[in-house]
């Protein structure tokens, strides 16, 4: 089968969650197809199956992947079409976050057959310990072979959104024009090297280094890519700076659990790690 994965990931954690997803659908002799949306690629019209992927956020799908599929043309009527999404907690208001871009692909006559939803650690807010990221990673790593079975096999369930969930995600929409503001006011301090990597890989194009000068414009969409991958931590989130959070995590085995709020949603990472243990179970 031909299959296209199409996503947005701000700091690596979903598409390093899509990898293997890819990896497993090729040991399985499918024909995978990765597409990041911020190239603006077309989505091939021969394929079977279609993969949307993104990071949560505000209970939201980011504004890119909204807009991405606003603007395709793309149909191929009764196509299965999944989501797989990840968040940094396993809070029920996740489960609406799919509301809106659901919406829009049934527009375009697309129905979602099922989606998927994961722990990864926090790119802001506070920083996970290495446990709990290694715990996540672990989990995904049990999970992704027996969701990927679901996928290839084309399995379909009816996906209700609550009145709940759905007012939440309409209500925190509002963080997608705020972001232009809260964005434009980013700095940099000090430590600044001008290597020009926040430039190169802002999704939205709104950081310019001229004449070894930062400036953060006005499309910024808070996906903190800039801040979590810079070098010499160099980058203020203006309003967001105590929630910072820089550098990638090793997702190796730890005991480390250096972390302060290891009370923080606590009843909802139990919940999520409870559910995701039973479905690992119960299929070995």
């Amino acid at each position: 089968m031909k299959i296209a994965i199409v996503y947005f990931s701000g700091t690596g954690n979903t598409e390093k969650v899509l990898k293997e997803f890819e990896s497993f659908f090729k040991i399985q002799n499918n024909e995978v197809k990765m597409i990041k949306i911020e190239s603006g690629e077309y989505i091939p019209t021969d394929i079977d199956i279609l993969i949307i992927g993104y990071p949560v956020h505000a209970f939201n799908a980011p504004k890119i992947v909204l807009d991405y599929f606003n603007n395709i043309s793309f149909f191929k009527e009764g196509l299965p079409t999944y989501i797989v999404k990840t968040s940094g907690e396993g809070l029920t208001l996740n489960n609406g976050s799919s509301n809106k871009l659901t919406s829009i692909l049934k527009n375009k006559g697309i129905t979602i057959f099922n989606e998927y939803h994961y722990l990864m650690p926090y790119n802001i807010i506070f920083r996970h310990s290495d446990k709990m990221a290694y715990k996540m990673w672990k989990t995904v790593l049990e999970l992704i072979p027996l969701d990927a079975k679901e996928i290839l096999d084309k399995k379909r369930i009816v996906i209700k959104y609550s009145l709940g969930t759905k007012f939440v995600s309409n209500a925190l929409r509002i963080e997608q024009p705020g972001a232009h503001i809260i964005g434009s006011g980013f700095e940099v301090n000090n430590n600044c090297i001008h290597c020009g990597l926040c430039e190169k890989n802002c999704p939205t194009k709104n950081i310019i280094i001229k004449n070894n000068k930062v400036y953060f414009k006005e499309k910024c969409m808070i996906c903190m890519r800039c801040v979590f991958n810079c070098p010499k931590d160099a980058i203020k989130p203006g309003i967001l700076n105590r929630w910072k959070v820089n550098g990638q995590y090793s997702f190796s085995y730890s005991d480390d659990e250096n972390c302060k709020h290891q009370n923080y949603c606590k009843r909802s990472y139990k919940k999520y790690f409870d559910k995701s243990n039973e479905k690992i179970n119960s299929n070995k």
